[in-house]
C-alpha cells in the first residue's frame, strides 16, 4: 500500500528516470502469494522471524494501493470538483503499452491508454453513463488538461475531448532524461541470478533515483548484468568511465567485465577464469574500496538539523575510453556494514565519452 503510493508520488514529482517503476513493484511482488496471486500484509509471513505480526491476507488495502498505480501514477489522473480532466501521464519505458480500465469522470465513461510517447483518450461510447452523470456534458466537448499548473511554473496545456473521436496528447517521458548526464543504463534491462533481499529489485540500480537500491541476500560475490547497447549500437559509441551510489553499505571489491553473449551465472564464471576468459573483458577491477563518508557518530547539533543524506560513492575514470559491448556486469563482494547480506547499490552509472 506504502509503495503503491510511493510510485504514484515518484512519477507526479520525480524530474527524471524511471523509479515510479521500481517502486510498483515494491507495491505486490514481494506481498504476491500462489495460486491466485493474493497479497500478504508481510513480505515475511513466518511471524516467529518478521517481529511477532501474522499478517493480514488477503491484504485488500495492498489490493487497492497497487491498482491505483495505473490510473493516478502512469496516466497521472487526478480527480477536481470542476469542469476539467486532469491527467498527465508519463509511462516508465519497461511499460511498452498499457490499456487502463474504464475511469468514470462526473458519470461519464472515459477510456485511455498510453504507449511511451503519447496517451489516447475517448468518450467510451460501447459503455452506458452512470444513472447519475451529468447532464451538462452530454453533448459538448470537455475540457483537458495535460501537465502541472503549480505556483512557481505552469507547465500545463489545455485540449477539448470531442464529442465523439480520440484525443492524443504527448507524455512527459521522464525515463529518457538522465538524473546522471552521459548514463548510457539508465531505465535499460537488468538481470541478476543471485537472490536478493525482499523488495531490493535489481531494477533500482539503474532507474535513475537514489532512494531505491539493489541488495543481494549475500555478501559473496554476486553480479549484475544489464544491457549495455543492442546489436546495431555496439560499438556506436565508447565508455569513459563508472559511477557508483552505494548507499550506506559499500562493498569490498567491484569488477566490470564487458560481453557480447549472455553468461547465465557471472559469478561462477568470473570465480573459475578470472581475468582469463575469452568470453569477456575485464573494464576495470577495484579492492579494498575507500568509502566517502565513514560513518560518524551523530552529534546532538545535528540531530537537530533537516538535510538530505548523503551516501558513499565511487567514480572510476578509465585512463583510455573503451568499446561498448552488448552487455555490462557488475561483480561485487563484500559488505562494509558488516551485514550478513549484501552490499547496497543504490545507481550504476556508465558513462559515455560526452
Amino acid at each position: 500500500m506504502t509503495y503503491a503510493i510511493f510510485a504514484i508520488v515518484a512519477s507526479d514529482v520525480s524530474p527524471s528516470g524511471c523509479s515510479a517503476f521500481t517502486y510498483h513493484q515494491y507495491s505486490y511482488a514481494p506481498y504476491a502469494r500462489g495460486p491466485w496471486y493474493q497479497l500478504s500484509e508481510q513480505m515475511i509471513d513466518d511471524a516467529s522471524i518478521n517481529g511477532g505480526t501474522h499478517p493480514a491476507f488477503p491484504f485488500l488495502t495492498g489490493h487497492g494501493g497497487a491498482n491505483q498505480v495505473a490510473l493516478y501514477g502512469y496516466l497521472g489522473l487526478r480527480l477536481h470538483p470542476d469542469d476539467t480532466i486532469y491527467i498527465d501521464p508519463n509511462l516508465p519505458p519497461q511499460i511498452p503499452h498499457i490499456t487502463y480500465r474504464t475511469l468514470y469522470w462526473h458519470g461519464w465513461p472515459i477510456s485511455a491508454w498510453s504507449n511511451y510517447t503519447h496517451t489516447t483518450i475517448k468518450r467510451d461510447s460501447s459503455l452506458a453513463p452512470l444513472a447519475s452523470a451529468d447532464l451538462l456534458f452530454s453533448n459538448v466537448s470537455i475540457k483537458v488538461q495535460v501537465g502541472q499548473s503549480t505556483a512557481s511554473a505552469d507547465e500545463a496545456t489545455i485540449y477539448y475531448l470531442p464529442l465523439s473521436g480520440e484525443l492524443t496528447v504527448p507524455n512527459r517521458m521522464i525515463g529518457s532524461v538522465n538524473t546522471t548526464p552521459g548514463n548510457q543504463v539508465q531505465c535499460h534491462p537488468v538481470y541478476s541470478p543471485d537472490a536478493y533481499e525482499p523488495g531490493q529489485f535489481p531494477i533500482s540500480a539503474v532507474d535513475g533515483a537514489t532512494s531505491t537500491k539493489w541488495q543481494p541476500s549475500t555478501s559473496d560475490l554476486t553480479s549484475l548484468t544489464v544491457t549495455l547497447s543492442t546489436t546495431a549500437e555496439a560499438g556506436a559509441e565508447e565508455v569513459s568511465g563508472f559511477y557508483f551510489d552505494w548507499s550506506q553499505a559499500p562493498p569490498e571489491n567491484l569488477t566490470v567485465i564487458f560481453h557480447d553473449s549472455p553468461i547465465g551465472n557471472p559469478s561462477t564464471v568470473f570465480a573459475a577464469a578470472g581475468s582469463n576468459s575469452t568470453g569477456y573483458r575485464v573494464i576495470t577491477s577495484m579492492s579494498n574500496i575507500v568509502q566517502s563518508k565513514p560513518y560518524n557518530a551523530i552529534s546532538a547539533e545535528e540531530l537537530n538539523v533537516v538535510s538530505i543524506p548523503t551516501a558513499n560513492t565511487t567514480t572510476i575514470t578509465l585512463d583510455a575510453p573503451v568499446q561498448k559491448a552488448r552487455y555490462a556486469t557488475l561483480l561485487i563482494a563484500g559488505n562494509q556494514a558488516n551485514e550478513t547480506a549484501g552490499a547496497t547499490v543504490a545507481e550504476w552509472v556508465i558513462l559515455g565519452q560526452n
